[in-house]
């Protein structure tokens, strides 16, 4: 992945293959620096952290994106870490943002 920006304790990366292309919204994931199975293993501080980080960084894709032609409707944000639960390292924390282009 490429990293676009860090925090003290995330990294906002661009995936070698997004889910969405730059044409249809683009697509952003937000991971902790230190893995996490799920939200309820972040302190307090590293929760605020990470929503702040989530508002910003789809206000940076709406922006970026509207400028660069593509028509953003919507941002959607989405938790995963379910399809690793079985493998032997268990799942991760990681946060999706799916721009959705109204055009």
């Amino acid at each position: 992945m490429a990293l676009i920006f860090e925090t003290p304790n995330f990294l906002v990366e661009a995936p070698e293959k997004p889910l969405v292309d730059r044409g249809d919204g683009g697509h952003v994931v937000i991971t902790p620096k230190v893995p996490v199975t799920d939200r309820q293993q972040l302190l307090p501080k590293q929760a605020i952290e990470l929503m702040r980080l989530t508002i910003l960084t789809g206000a940076a894709m709406t922006t970026v994106m509207n400028m660069n032609g593509v028509d953003i409707g919507r941002i959607n944000y989405q938790d995963n870490g379910n399809w690793t639960v079985f493998r032997p390292e268990g799942s991760f924390l990681h946060v999706h943002l799916y721009g959705r282009a109204k055009s």
